[in-house]
């Protein structure tokens, strides 16, 4: 199986196959993880594709400096906080929000190492002991249930883990400065 990073060497070169085998590998997966975020089913839909597209026109910009995954649900969480956002304005301003506003993509929030980079960082501290079941969790958007076959152990004890890791990671913000 080809590495993501490898992929995405392909599809920053152009390469419109490689791009479909990424969709292919993530695309249910990010709406499960989109859908913690949104439960309208079709603007899940349309917050991945959106993902997706923004992905490839900003194929050419993407460093391999954390996991292609990261990456990618990175931008779709953004896109779920924007549409969150348009949303809770709306009975404030019918009007189409200002794209203006907007211009600062979750693409260029990464490559600047922003908050959310340096919290995902913070999270792949914590994966050596309980933070596998949160990473997964949180980042990757598997369901409890999921987890607890995937890692052998219970869905008790996965919903523990990921308490213990969201405190743990609380204070590592806090004490880095960054909450």
């Amino acid at each position: 199986m080809t590495s993501d990073t490898t992929l995405m060497e392909r599809v920053a070169a152009d390469d419109k196959q490689a791009f479909e085998e990424l969709i292919g590998r993530y695309e249910h997966r990010l709406i499960g993880f989109i859908r913690r975020f949104v439960q309208d089913d079709g603007a899940c839909e349309e917050i991945a594709e959106d993902t997706f597209v923004s992905l490839w026109l900003h194929r050419k910009a993407y460093r391999p400096t954390a996991e292609f995954e990261t990456y990618l649900f990175t931008i779709a969480k953004r896109r779920c906080f924007d549409w969150l956002k348009a949303r809770r304005n709306d009975a404030e301003m019918p009007e189409q929000p200002d794209t203006d506003k907007t211009v600062d993509s979750a693409e260029n929030e990464y490559l600047r190492k922003d908050f959310s980079v340096q919290l995902l960082a913070e999270i792949e501290k914590l994966r050596k002991n309980d933070g596998d079941s949160f990473y997964m969790f949180a980042v990757q958007g598997l369901p409890v249930k999921a987890i607890a076959q995937k890692l052998g152990i219970s869905e008790t004890s996965v919903r523990v883990k990921v308490h213990r890791t969201r405190e743990k990671l609380k204070k590592l913000l806090k004490k880095e400065g960054l909450l």
